[in-house]
């Protein structure tokens, strides 16, 4: 995920989750569903 918050010049944790929440093809990219949260932004699954 952070490589998206690097390609998409986002900086805020909070900014880059909430980005790739909305964006269908960001989603498809890392391998998440439509309907599948994206972990908590202090985890290190990132």
């Amino acid at each position: 995920m952070f490589r998206v918050g690097y390609l998409e010049n986002i900086i805020s944790d909070r900014h880059l989750i909430n980005h790739c929440s909305l964006r269908l093809d960001i989603l498809y990219f890392l391998g998440y569903d439509i309907d599948e949260e994206l972990p908590p932004r202090k985890s290190n699954i990132f």
